[in-house]
């Protein structure tokens, strides 16, 4: 799993593209995720490793700068 400089890299540089999200959540949201200790819940998989955007989707129907969905 990246580190959470790596996550915060990318994000920067995403967000050189895309100037409509709120900076601030955009990144806090990119390492929000791995601050939760249990990341299968975080994660939304079986595992820390797997992912479930469906379910994500269903618990955060709106999307913001803080939970938005590549």
């Amino acid at each position: 799993m990246p580190s959470f400089l790596i996550h915060i890299a990318v994000a920067k540089q995403y967000l050189k593209k895309h100037k409509e999200y709120d900076e601030k959540e955009f990144i806090k949201g990119t390492i929000a995720p791995d601050l939760i200790e249990d990341k299968t819940k975080s994660h939304y998989g079986k595992e820390s490793a797997q992912s479930d955007v469906k379910a994500f989707i269903k618990d955060y129907p709106e999307e913001t700068s803080f939970n938005m969905r590549l």
